[in-house]
């Protein structure tokens, strides 16, 4: 198998790593009223949290590195996924500062939905 092939296992890892992101980010707002959504996003953002507890960083990022590093060694990153995209852009993240932006996003949420627990459902789409 080619190079081609690696990186495109590389991106689709990159494109499941932004849907997740996505979904930790939209997710609250879908789920204010429904308890499972709630749950699901909560638990989201635990996991995110383990990781970064754990090992530092996102299994997702030393997957998608594994595979460029499969198709071109060089165009492999350092650090985690978020960092990286930032680092584009000219912005560079100080060292836990996504564990941290995503312990204070669990927080918020998880206090949100505990202050709306018991309320009745909005209208609108189930």
């Amino acid at each position: 198998m080619g190079p081609a092939f690696w990186n495109g296992l590389a991106v689709a890892v990159s494109i499941a790593h932004v849907a997740w992101i996505a979904a930790v980010l939209v997710l609250p707002y879908w789920a204010l009223d429904r308890p499972r959504l709630q749950a699901l996003q909560l638990a989201m953002l635990a996991i995110v949290l383990v990781f970064e507890i754990a090992i530092g960083g996102c299994p997702l990022t030393d997957l998608e590195n594994a595979l460029r590093a499969r198709a071109d060694p060089s165009a492999t990153y350092g650090g985690g996924f978020i960092a990286h995209q930032f680092s584009r852009l000219g912005v560079a993240l100080p060292r836990g500062a996504v564990g941290g932006a995503t312990a204070a996003w669990l927080l918020l949420w998880a206090a949100v939905y505990r202050k709306r627990r018991g309320r009745p459902r909005r209208g609108g789409l189930a």
